[in-house]
């Protein structure tokens, strides 16, 4: 057992790099930070291990030198860094490449010899209390940690080094729990109501949710005006069901016609359904110069999902030229605003295909409202077409300087939001928590007014 399994991946890469004959090592942790402070690292073992082989033939274990390269792989990569992990390393370069578990299943890397594996990894599940799907990290399955170990020597033979004791290997779950017990299900009743399907607590799924997640889905298809009383879908349900996505962004789409701001409701819908905006970078130069640039062009103080739209804005302006510099143009000004290419090009086609639905099939038309149709107005109106949808999810601050959701659960403002570096807001909405250790946090923010709780959703909150 290890006391800290980033510093023993790292201790353990390089043992096998000084001791063991030459193949690649692939690495298991569970997050794209872990990879990035790995990284730093091993960068600073690799420049000064590669200076010293200019002096030297074998290490004193008697295995020749080789140089080492250290690549990341995980999801939120752009795809010219991506693609390096499969690039065959140059003569004697051995490749280190430190992954998520996108490398345990998803793709194969031709020429790992040597496996990794930290023993856990990240996996969601919804906490009724919390109200939201959450993702934290846990010990992986028995099936995970065959899977990870069957990475190693694909094409000729290989080793897996485990960060655990074999009893604590033979006392892991056989599987990870079926998804269905540990989702958000609301989502999910809303299909099987537009099916004809009623009676949903008697209905025998092949492994039975949790009471409580059946509950609580069924409270927030209620309270999201998705089904009545008796349970029956509601025109607004229906067209919720038709939308492909979870019922709350789906209902902010609905019910913007109202507040008369569908376009902007689509670029928010479309933003918060694409992960890592922003190109992460380890540490130095390029990091602050990324947040300069986050902070000067992109940041507000109504929060998060407000930021996102301004990107979204900007990106489309750019992108409306129609001519053939577009995507020279949209790489360019992503590459200077340190976003990433490819998940604004995901949100962009994500808006396209919801624009069809709402506009050519709802027939949904903004409703007129007198005066200039901008500035603070605008902006308030927008806010509340966010909220109409996302009501159940707001949190209030406490005395003691932390929040509460309305459900109970302890809140904090994630690092990553642009509410982490300004005073704390009263009361906040959010569409998307992150544990970390003992902490939950709230990420993709918005400031809110407390009456607009009670104006927006009276049939949920009472003033007391």
């Amino acid at each position: 057992p290890v006391a800290d399994y980033v510093k023993a991946t790292i201790d353990t890469i390089i043992k096998i790099h000084e001791n063991e004959p030459f193949g690649d090592i692939l690495a298991f942790l569970t997050s794209q930070e872990e990879i990035l402070s790995a990284l730093d690292t091993l960068e600073q073992y690799a420049k000064e291990n590669n200076d010293k082989n200019v002096y030297r033939k074998t290490f004193p274990s008697g295995v020749s030198a080789a140089d080492v390269s250290v690549l990341p792989m995980y999801g939120s990569l752009p795809y010219y860094r991506q693609i390096k992990v499969f690039q065959t390393g140059g003569r004697n370069v051995r490749k280190v490449i430190l992954a998520t578990n996108i490398a345990e299943t998803s793709v194969t890397i031709h020429g790992v010899v040597y496996v990794v594996d930290c023993g856990f990894h990240k996996l969601p599940h919804f906490d009724p209390a919390v109200g939201v799907e959450s993702v934290s990290v846990c010990p992986l399955a028995r099936h995970n940690a065959t899977q990870r170990a069957g990475r190693a020597g694909r094409t000729g033979r290989g080793r897996c080094y485990r960060l655990y004791t074999e009893e604590d290997h033979d006392n892991l779950p056989e599987s990870v729990p079926p998804e269905m017990c540990r989702s958000d299900l609301s989502a999910m009743f809303l299909q099987l109501k537009a099916l004809g399907i009623h009676n949903l607590l008697r209905f025998s799924f092949p492994t039975p949710p949790p009471a409580k997640s059946v509950l609580s889905s069924l409270e927030t298809l209620y309270a999201l005006k998705a089904i009545d009383k008796e349970g029956n879908l509601t025109e607004c349900g229906t067209k919720m069901a038709e939308m492909p996505l979870k019922p709350m962004l789906a209902k902010m789409l609905c019910d913007s016609d109202e507040f008369g701001c569908i376009d902007e409701m689509l670029s928010i819908v479309s933003m918060l359904q694409v992960d890592g905006v922003f190109t992460k970078h380890g540490t130095g130069r390029e990091n602050i110069a990324a947040r300069v640039s986050r902070r000067n062009n992109f940041e507000v103080a109504e929060g998060d999902i407000i930021m996102y739209l301004n990107i979204m804005d900007s990106y489309l302006k750019i992108r409306a030229d129609n001519d053939k510099k577009t995507k020279k143009a949209c790489k360019d000004w992503c590459q200077r605003m340190f976003i990433n290419y490819r998940v604004m090009e995901k949100a962009v086609e994500i808006r396209n295909s919801l624009e069809k639905l709402v506009k050519d099939k709802f027939q949904l038309k903004n409703k007129e409202y007198e005066g200039p149709d901008l500035g603070s107005g605008k902006c308030i109106r927008i806010m509340k077409a966010v909220l109409s949808g996302l009501f159940p999810q707001a949190a209030h601050l406490t005395p003691d300087n932390m929040y509460r959701g309305v459900r109970g659960a302890a809140l904090h403002i994630s690092p990553d939001s642009c509410l982490y570096h300004v005073q704390q807001p009263k009361w906040v909405v959010f569409a998307s928590v992150q544990s970390s250790g003992d902490k939950i946090f709230m990420r993709e923010m918005m400031v809110i007014e407390k009456q607009w709780l009670l104006e927006i959703a009276p049939h949920y909150y009472k003033e007391t």
